[in-house]
């Protein structure tokens, strides 16, 4: 195609202002359509990344749980507790 020189004071017509847009378009759908593919990819891997921490959370949580089920288990209560302090206490003041 070769490139005429034109005259920048001429009015644009519609016809030209046209063609001017769909190129434009036509380009910007191009650069659209790779950085798309670009963006998928790093969707993918952030994705990925996502569910290992997920699942690294979900087995924290888990465990943690589980200590403190553990925890509650072995922790006396306030009774219990009052109880062998009072015996611990009788025995030392003796």
């Amino acid at each position: 195609m070769k490139i005429k020189k034109q005259d920048i004071n001429k009015p644009v017509t519609l016809g030209f202002l046209h063609e001017a847009v769909g190129a434009v378009l036509q380009g910007m759908d191009k650069m659209v359509g790779e950085f798309r593919g670009e963006i998928a990819g790093s969707f993918k891997s952030v994705g990925e990344r996502f569910d290992r921490l997920e699942n690294k959370i979900e087995f924290v949580h888990k465990d943690l749980q589980h200590q403190i089920s553990d925890i509650k288990h072995d922790t006396p209560s306030q009774k219990e507790f009052d109880d062998l302090k009072g015996r611990v206490d009788r025995f030392i003041s003796v």
